[in-house]
């Protein structure tokens, strides 16, 4: 099985990091020793979860992940207190086989609530992208639950 290098953890006065593979199987607890990282961009075909210690990375002002396997977002995502941008970009795989074609959606199971439930305890908080990544590089699809909006919520309390 692949993994990074340890030594990548001995860079740290890093500030951005772009993780681009196919093949990698997930990120190591040791990410957390970038204790400096501002920007990280994980494009992570295989990437299932977020480690636990990930929550050590609070200077983290920008997360870009683009993933297939990624089941949810960590609760403990709410100690980056700095994060202003969040792009969670969902793939769905297609194998193009004349005798078999197959389609498989993405693995992400947390609700549309819980997520914007997370989210909400982010201050800084200022850009969101949810979607699948389109052929153009942009996002085609948002989540295809919405979440109910504060006065629909009222509304039904009443």
């Amino acid at each position: 099985m692949r993994g990074l290098p340890p030594a990548l953890t001995e860079l740290r006065g890093l500030q951005q990091l772009e993780l681009v593979d196919d093949e990698l199987p997930g990120l190591p607890a040791a990410i957390a020793e970038l204790t400096r990282l501002r920007s990280l961009r994980l494009e992570l075909f295989h990437l299932a979860s977020l480690p636990r210690s990930f929550a050590a990375l609070t200077r983290l002002r920008e997360l870009y992940i683009d993933s297939h396997h990624l089941a949810r977002l960590p609760d403990n995502l709410v100690a980056l207190q700095e994060l202003r941008s969040l792009t969670l970009l969902l793939r769905h795989v297609y194998l193009h086989d004349w005798e078999r074609p197959a389609h498989f959606d993405p693995r992400f199971e947390q609700s549309p609530e819980a997520l914007f439930r997370l989210l909400s305890a982010l201050p800084h908080l200022s850009s969101l992208t949810l979607g699948e990544p389109g052929s153009c590089g942009w996002p085609e699809k948002i989540l295809i639950e919405s979440p109910p909006s504060s006065r629909a919520c009222r509304r039904s309390r009443s």
